[in-house]
Parts: C-alpha cells; sequence; structure tokens
C-alpha cells in the first residue's frame, strides 16, 4: 500500500490522473448515499486530499477543506448549512477561528476489514500543525464507528447526535496542540511504513515551520 497527499487542482499528469481516479471513487461511494444531497462542488472545493492505494487500486481517502471564521462569507459556506446553529460561538469560546475539515473519510468495501479508517485517523490528526489552523473539524457518523474512532485517536466532542445529511453524527474538533493518541502498534507501524515512503505532491509536509511531524 502507498500513501500520497495531493492538491485539488492539480498540474502535474501523474497527479491529474490520481485526482480523476479519486473523484470516480468517492462519487461512486457518495452519490447513492447523499441522494439529493449529494453534490460534486463538495469534492471540488477540497484543497488537500489523503489517498492510499493497493497497486493502483483506491483503498481509503480523507478530504480537507480550509476555512477561516473571520471572513463571514466562510461562516455563510454552504458546508456549514448542516452544522448546528451555535457552532460558531462554540468555536470562538474555545479561541478557534481557523478550521481544517476532515471529510467524506472513505474506505473501499474490499478494505472495510482492515484498520485503515484508524490509519487515516492518524494521519490526519498528525497533519494539524502543517494546515496552520486553529483545529481539524468534521461531522463523523456514529452508527458506522467513525465518531468512536476519531475520540480514540485524541478528538473531542464539540456538538453530539446532531443530524448531519440524514445521519447521526457528532461533531468533533481535533486543537492543532492536542497531544496525539496513538493506536495499537498495527496501525502505527502502518502508519510509520506509509509516511516513510509517502508521495506529497503539495510540499506540504516540507513546512519546516510545523511544530510538529508525524513520526514522534
Amino acid at each position: 500500500m502507498h500513501y500520497s497527499l495531493i492538491k485539488s487542482k492539480p498540474t502535474d499528469p501523474k497527479e491529474i490522473e490520481l485526482y480523476n481516479q479519486i473523484y470516480e471513487f468517492w462519487k461512486s461511494q457518495w452519490s447513492d448515499v447523499l441522494g439529493d444531497k449529494f453534490c460534486g462542488d463538495d469534492f471540488f472545493r477540497q484543497e488537500y486530499i489523503s489517498v492510499i492505494t493497493d497497486d493502483e487500486k483506491i483503498a481509503a481517502i480523507h478530504l480537507y477543506t480550509n476555512f477561516n471564521s473571520a471572513f463571514e462569507s466562510n461562516q455563510d459556506h454552504s458546508y456549514f448549512k448542516d452544522y448546528p446553529k451555535d457552532f460558531f460561538n462554540k468555536m470562538r469560546e474555545l479561541n478557534y477561528l481557523k478550521y481544517t475539515t476532515c471529510e467524506s473519510l472513505t474506505v473501499h468495501p474490499d478494505f472495510r476489514k482492515t484498520n485503515l479508517s484508524r490509519v487515516l485517523f492518524q494521519i490526519s490528526f498528525s497533519l494539524a500543525p502543517y494546515f496552520h489552523s486553529d483545529a481539524l473539524i468534521g461531522p463523523t457518523i456514529i452508527k458506522n464507528g467513525a465518531s468512536k474512532t476519531g475520540q480514540e485517536a485524541g478528538a473531542q466532542v464539540a456538538f453530539s447526535q446532531i443530524n448531519y445529511k440524514g445521519y447521526e453524527c457528532d461533531i468533533l474538533y481535533y486543537p492543532k496542540t492536542c497531544i496525539l493518541i496513538k493506536q495499537d502498534q498495527i496501525v502505527n507501524h502502518m502508519v510509520e511504513r506509509l509516511w516513510k515512503n509517502r508521495s506529497d505532491y503539495t510540499g506540504l509536509t516540507l513546512d519546516i515551520d510545523a511544530k510538529e511531524k508525524l513520526v514522534a
């Protein structure tokens, strides 16, 4: 398996090919689930994408977008339409103005019995310092165990049991200063191996000003 971090709006031909492949996978997994709430714009606006591939097959993805609530237009973004009305007040109380959303964590059905969701949570949370945001945020489905997995890795609950696009979710947040709670040895070894051999098309993880590194 191989881990890559890619940009939205890629320019490198190899990256464009991977980006299109990720989009088709994302669309195939979410269009039926979300029904009339499905919108390709939700993929197009993403700034970064984590992807794990097995040979050339998409095994798992996680999508990221940066928002700054100091801009009123960001607060009115359609992404936050299904968030609780008190969300921004809650974040201001915590002194969080810049957020990176973690969205659409998706594991291919052929890999659902693996630890890839836990691996991507650990990688995503460890990327927090590189995003230069105050916290990672995102609605996580309760029924499939995603919320539990996120909390086990150190995420905290901002709002519990809300209806988000028809699903019972917790809104989780992960402060950039939070200490990552690493998972079991199998997950840790997989994360370390994937990270060591990663392809970073963004240059994001080469940021020498980031205060933390993925593998301690």
